[in-house]
């Protein structure tokens, strides 16, 4: 069963997820991260199409909810960031 991420939601990541085996860091613990598009969380990258199963999910992620809690887009990456600003913009 996949999981699916609610829109304009912020998820807490609490642990470092590695994609492909290899030293490609997708997603830092610690760092909010912006459901922006339905179903899919931005990576480091920008990336939208990684899919989770609900059990992945939950071990890696924790739902904030809209308004982040304490979380400001001054606690996200750089590239983080950039892609809140194109599309909270519209």
């Amino acid at each position: 069963m996949w999981y699916t991420p609610i829109r304009k939601h912020y998820y807490l990541c609490v642990k470092t997820v590695v994609m492909n085996g290899r030293d490609n860091v997708a997603y830092v613990r610690g760092v909010a991260y912006p459901c922006i598009h339905g179903g899919c969380i931005l990576d480091e990258k920008g990336t939208l199409d990684h899919y989770w199963s609900q059990e992945s999910f939950l071990s890696h992620f924790v739902d904030l909810g809209e308004s982040a809690g304490n979380w400001t887009v001054c606690d996200m990456t750089p590239t983080m960031q950039r892609m809140m600003q194109l599309d909270f913009a519209v």
